[in-house]
C-alpha cells in the first residue's frame, strides 16, 4: 500500500466513525425534544452528518493531503486548464485520482446536503448546489491562505461531485416516500371526465 493510500485510511476511517456517533447523537438528542415536528430527528441526523463530513473534509484538503507540495503559492484561475491537462497531456495514476477524488468527495455533500433542508422546498437542490460549491470554493481559498496551490478547476470538478449528490438524494427522498405518495405523484392527474 503506498503512503498516500494509508495517509487516506488512516483519516478517512476515525473521520467516517466520528460522522457516524455524531449523527446518532443528534438523532437521539432531536427525538427526545418535545414538539418536535416529524421528521426533524431524521433531519438533524442529516445536518450533524453533514457538518461532520464537511468539516473532515475541509481537515483533510488543508492538513492532511499535501501531495507533491514544495510550499509555494499557485492559483489556477483558468477554468478546464488542469482537467485537461490531467486527462490528455499527463495521464497518471496521481492525475486520474485528483479528477475522480476531486468529484467523489463532495458526492456526499450533495446527497446530505439535499436531505437536511426541509422537503417542501422547491429549491432544495438549488440550495444544496450553492452551498455545496460555496464549500468548495472556501477550501480552494483557503488552501491557497496556508500556501498551497488553489484550483478554479478543483471547484468545477467538486460541484460535479456535488450535483451528483443532489441527484442521488432526489433519488433517496422519492424512494423514502410512501408508496401511496409516490404513486400519485408519479401518475398523471386526473380530468373528471367519466365514460
Amino acid at each position: 500500500m503506498d503512503v498516500f493510500a494509508y495517509r487516506l485510511l488512516q483519516t478517512a476511517l476515525p473521520l467516517a466513525l466520528l460522522a457516524v456517533v455524531a449523527g446518532r447523537v443528534a438523532y437521539v438528542v432531536a427525538r427526545r425534544q418535545p414538539g418536535a415536528e416529524p421528521g426533524s430527528p431524521r433531519r438533524a441526523a442529516t445536518r450533524a452528518l453533514l457538518a461532520s463530513y464537511a468539516v473532515g473534509l475541509g481537515w483533510w484538503t488543508i492538513v492532511i493531503a499535501n501531495p507533491g507540495q514544495d510550499g509555494s503559492r499557485r492559483a489556477n484561475l483558468v477554468p478546464f486548464r488542469e482537467i485537461a491537462r490531467s486527462l490528455t497531456v499527463h495521464i497518471s495514476r496521481y492525475g486520474l485520482l485528483n479528477f475522480w477524488g476531486n468529484i467523489v468527495a463532495f458526492v456526499p455533500i450533495g446527497v446530505l446536503a439535499l436531505l437536511a433542508l426541509r422537503r417542501d422546498r422547491r429549491s432544495a437542490w438549488l440550495v444544496a448546489l450553492a452551498g455545496g460549491t460555496a464549500l468548495s470554493a472556501a477550501l480552494e481559498i483557503s488552501q491557497f491562505w496556508v500556501g498551497r496551490s488553489a484550483d478554479i478547476d478543483d471547484v468545477i470538478l467538486n460541484a460535479m461531485g456535488v450535483a451528483l449528490g443532489v441527484v442521488l438524494g432526489v433519488a433517496l427522498a422519492r424512494a423514502a416516500r410512501p408508496a401511496s405518495t409516490r404513486s400519485r405523484t408519479l401518475s398523471p392527474p386526473e380530468t373528471g371526465a367519466t365514460q
